[in-house]
């Protein structure tokens, strides 16, 4: 694989054939630091390929520029870093958002990652913090120089650091701190918090239920929130229900991909998931998707068994739309290509309604009689290739006619069942 200085020297050739600026030319070298060597080359092509000095992420960027965002990561580990990732491909194009590292901070400063003159980022960090201070009744201070490359503040006993405008270090403090501080990352249109290295549980608890409260998505966060700890009592109860849909969002996905592995292991040993086992509506609804994407073999579930009866659960409908609609969202969409559930309902729809119209008639030797007119059987119907019968058990026979005529006892007793074509 060839050097990275051999990179290096393409990307300054491209620089100057395209009339880049020094700030573009520095950002694309930050880039490919960071980046994985098995992702160089092709980005070397994507670049070589654009019409002119146009940088596809600057267009909802902020209005100006910090030039070498995050080519350096700070080397202590208590920090949030603002990082605007490089764009690759349409498959990593989830990725390529606006991003802010946070870590935990324990008052000691990292040095700022390369020079800054633009300080245009700062007013609005100053400004909010300022007000949260006066609200909150604490002391307020800046703690660099005005023309400093970094912006360092206290507020009360907390230390706020921004390296740049992509790396922030924050003390951990009460909730509010943490809910402004997402609070001006949105209002600067970052798109995405990284957690990064942060250690502390209870620091990365606030952090992730502030992003939740705020719309703000995040990665390398917990996947669950703790709403009884110290720190959220306070919570009002619109929050704790976002949060709460949050945590069982995760708990569906969780159990959904640990349910796909399990059935894989089954499939491996030639095995089959027992359906008749499974009586929750929403551990039927995970399993069931699972077996169709693994396409393990499914035993003891009735033609005409609806997944989720909800004359049955009417209070776990809620619930069930929600898990569909998780795992519907997460599944692999090439093994499944339709939606599951809704083949499901449909092939039993279907049959109650060939049950419906046997009840309103007779079955005459292979003839359908309703309203005195003879139509075609409706005792039998094929669904996806199966043919379904209607069990003859407690019927009668008459004559009318002089001709042997099917009548039915009890018409609400009919079974729909499948018939092997020896029959």
């Amino acid at each position: 694989m060839a050097d990275i200085k051999d990179f290096e020297d393409q990307i300054k050739e491209i620089a100057k054939d395209k009339n880049w600026s020094d700030e573009r030319l520095k950002k694309e070298l930050a880039k490919l630091q960071k980046m994985p060597e098995d992702k160089r080359e092709s980005y070397i092509e994507k670049l070589k390929k654009e019409d002119s000095d146009k940088d596809p992420q600057s267009q909802n960027k902020p209005k100006e520029d910090n030039g070498n965002q995050g080519a350096d990561k700070p080397k202590d580990n208590n920090q949030v870093v603002i990082d605007e990732p490089e764009a690759e491909d349409e498959e990593n194009k989830e990725e390529n958002k606006k991003e802010v590292k946070v870590s935990e901070n324990k008052d000691d400063k990292p040095q700022p990652s390369a020079e800054n003159t633009n300080q245009d980022w700062k007013a609005l960090r100053r400004e909010e913090w300022k007000k949260f201070a006066e609200k909150k009744g604490k002391e307020f201070a800046e703690t660099t120089e005005a023309q400093a490359p970094d912006l360092g503040l206290k507020v009360g006993a907390d230390n706020i650091h921004y390296q740049d405008r992509s790396n922030v270090n924050m003390s951990n403090g009460e909730y509010d701190q943490f809910l402004t501080l997402v609070q001006i990352e949105k209002k600067d249109k970052t798109e995405v918090i990284n957690f990064g290295d942060i250690k502390s549980d209870d620091y990365k608890a606030k952090l992730a239920a502030a992003c939740v409260q705020e719309d703000m998505k995040f990665k390398n966060g917990p996947r669950y929130i703790d709403l009884n700890m110290e720190c959220f009592k306070n919570l009002d109860d619109a929050t704790k229900a976002k949060i709460n849909d949050f945590n069982e969002k995760n708990k569906i996905e969780d159990k959904y991909k640990a349910k796909v592995e399990e059935l894989k292991k089954l499939k491996e040993g030639k095995g089959a998931l027992d359906f008749g086992q499974i009586k929750d509506p929403t551990e039927r609804l995970i399993a069931y998707t699972a077996a169709k994407e693994t396409g393990v073999k499914i035993t003891n579930l009735a033609n005409d068994e609806l997944i989720y009866d909800e004359k049955k659960n009417p209070e776990k409908k809620q619930e069930i739309e929600r898990a569909r609609k998780v795992i519907n969202g997460i599944r692999n969409k090439s093994a499944v290509k339709e939606d599951v559930f809704k083949l499901h309902e449909d092939r039993v729809s279907s049959l109650q309604r060939m049950r419906q119209e046997v009840k309103d008639g007779t079955r005459h030797r292979g003839e359908f009689t309703k309203d005195g007119k003879k139509q075609e059987a409706s005792l039998k119907q094929t669904i996806n290739g199966t043919t379904y019968h209607v069990d003859r058990k407690d019927v009668q026979t008459e004559v009318a006619d002089g001709k042997e005529k099917y009548v039915k006892n009890d018409l609400g007793k009919y079974v729909l069942k499948k018939r092997d074509n020896s029959r």
